[in-house]
């Protein structure tokens, strides 16, 4: 009960010009009511993957993984990175919506594996216990690439009033 009364809030947040920024569901979140669209993938992704980025502000992968869901992005949005899943980033405005989480750590996949997230790792395939091991290894690497994401982000789109729904500024 609480999802469609989330996805309208953002609609009147995205028609305000409030910069927004979606990570996994927030993303998902952001397309849906905006004129996008999410489906079950086909290729789920948990763990590490690759990302291929469009634009210098967000990184090649890897990133970190956890749904089981494509995005389609808004006709008026700019695709920013994408991988063999599909759309992997993009920016509609003042709102940036990522499919990955850029923000994990492992004593934040850790709190996930308390609430049960280490059962939906192991049932696609994925060690948990070589995931943890594995993210407090590779949070040293992604954390510059985080860092330019966010500066990107409040210098380029929460800075920039004046960009409609166009792509400008993207880079």
């Amino acid at each position: 009960g609480w999802v469609a009364p989330e996805l309208d809030f953002i609609s009147r947040l995205a028609g305000a010009g409030v910069p927004m920024l979606g990570t996994c569901f927030g993303a998902q979140a952001m397309a849906a009511p905006l004129g996008g669209a999410v489906a079950p993938s086909a290729r789920p992704e948990y763990g590490w993957g690759g990302v291929g980025s469009l634009v210098g502000a967000i990184a090649e992968g890897p990133w970190f993984q956890f749904h089981h869901d494509e995005i389609s992005p808004p006709g008026a949005a700019v695709e920013l990175a994408r991988n063999a899943s599909g759309t992997q980033a993009f920016r509609l405005g003042r709102g940036l919506g990522v499919q990955f989480h850029p923000e994990m750590t492992a004593p934040l996949l850790a709190s996930w594996y308390s609430a049960g997230a280490a059962e939906a790792v192991a049932a696609n395939g994925v060690d948990p216990d070589l995931l943890l091991e594995e993210t407090g290894a590779r949070v040293v690497e992604s954390q510059p690439a985080l860092e330019r994401m966010l500066d990107w982000f409040l210098d380029e789109v929460v800075g920039d009033a004046g960009v409609g729904h166009t792509g400008e500024g993207v880079g």
